[in-house]
């Protein structure tokens, strides 16, 4: 790992988990430029401009991470023999590390233009790149660290394990802890589980290529009222017409005005663009671009839903035929998990059962909310609603 004689163990405090312990090297992972970058990147992106207090950052979010992953190892492993010690030493490592890391390749302003800067394959095509930067070099197993905190599959399964404790759709430590966070600081209690009670029915399940992440019956409601806060967490905050409005704004001011340099393959320069950064041109750069004037006004384009009464490429082309200044489509994200549509349940009786058939709340169509939003400029609303669609209708 990175070497640690100069550092001493940290003790920092939470505002959700209380203190975080890190060893000397997580202590060092800390103090590198590429982690401390985090502290000025909003979790929630632009939630603050509709949420006030929605100012959590990606710095202690990834350290809450670290937290709820390490809970769920030493829940699964304390009193396992799959593993021995130095093995549980060296693995527990590598789960801490890929949990601080998981979130370091990220833009400013969040998942906000991640798509149209990024392409496809987002920030952890960024993460990657700068763990492959020399600030990097000592740590040990980076390889595997990668594919822990990117969900990459590995030849050995408890990497994938370890994986699944992060990453995991329908539980894991990454989700546990936004969950929890991001409801703390917009004050919506609809975040709100018992994430103890979830980590302590985990349980590890026997497969023909090793062991992954299931869930003992006795815990079934226990996740059904996570996948529940999940569900009204996007209805409130993730998928709020403002929030959104104001992301878009800010995903088209990425797009026009910093593509160049946040497609950079030039880690340093890269590392350097934070939210401040962009604050800082959006509050002081002068002209008549309606996504920058909306964001300097706080006056967000007027958001209107839209319900698809055609399939997705028909309507693409009717609402394209209503592009001008002023007027923008989107289209939303499936809340749907991406790698699991469903986990495995330990039931009392000894065999296996899919979460598909003991929970209605784990149905692949319950979590599957697509919505489509029209952005239009006040003074286009009534232009919109004059108009006549056959491919959509406005709701």
């Amino acid at each position: 790992m990175i070497e640690s004689t100069q550092t001493k163990e940290k003790k920092i405090y939470d505002s959700v988990h209380g203190f975080i312990l890190l060893d000397a090297t997580e202590a060092l992972v800390l103090q590198t430029p590429a982690f401390d970058r985090l502290r000025y990147l909003h979790q929630l992106g632009c939630a603050y401009f509709i949420y006030p207090g929605a100012t959590n950052t990606r710095y202690e979010h990834s350290l809450g991470v670290l937290f709820c992953a390490t809970k769920i190892f030493d829940h699964l492993f304390e009193n396992s023999q799959l593993l021995s010690s130095e093995e549980k030493r060296e693995y527990r490592s590598m789960l801490r590390l890929a949990a601080m890391l998981h979130d370091i390749g990220h833009l400013p302003f969040s998942h906000a233009g991640e798509r149209l800067v990024l392409g496809p394959e987002g920030h952890e095509k960024k993460a990657m790149a700068i763990l492959d930067d020399p600030s990097f070099d000592s740590i040990e197993m980076k390889e595997q660290i990668k594919c822990i905190a990117f969900g990459i599959s590995h030849d050995d399964w408890m990497i994938n394990l370890l994986s699944d404790i992060i990453t995991h759709d329908f539980f894991g430590a990454d989700r546990i802890d936004y969950l929890l966070r991001d409801a703390k600081f917009t004050g919506l209690a609809y975040g709100h589980f018992d994430y103890e009670q979830v980590i302590d029915k985990l349980c590890l399940i026997s497969q023909d290529d090793g062991w992954t992440l299931g869930v003992k019956e006795s815990g079934l409601a226990s996740i059904e009222a996570l996948i529940l806060s999940r569900y009204f967490m996007h209805q409130r905050l993730y998928k709020h017409d403002g929030v959104i409005a104001y992301a878009m704004h800010m995903a088209k001011v990425l797009e026009r005005y910093f593509l160049k340099a946040l497609q950079t393959e030039n880690v340093k320069d890269y590392l350097a663009i934070t939210d401040i950064e962009i604050l800082h041109f959006i509050r002081n750069t002068k002209n008549d671009d309606p996504h920058l004037m909306a964001l300097q006004k706080k006056e967000p384009f007027f958001a209107f839903k839209i319900k698809p009464l055609a399939p997705q490429e028909e309507m693409d082309k009717e609402l394209q035929m209503l592009l001008q200044p002023g007027i923008e489509p989107y289209f939303g994200t499936r809340l749907q998990p991406k790698k699991q549509a469903k986990f495995f349940i330990k039931t009392k009786l000894g065999p296996l059962k899919s979460s598909k058939e003991l929970s209605f709340f784990c149905q692949p169509e319950i979590l599957s909310i697509k919505k489509y939003w029209l952005f239009v400029q006040e003074s286009l609303k009534p232009y919109i609603l004059d108009q006549s669609f056959k491919t959509f209708e406005i709701v």
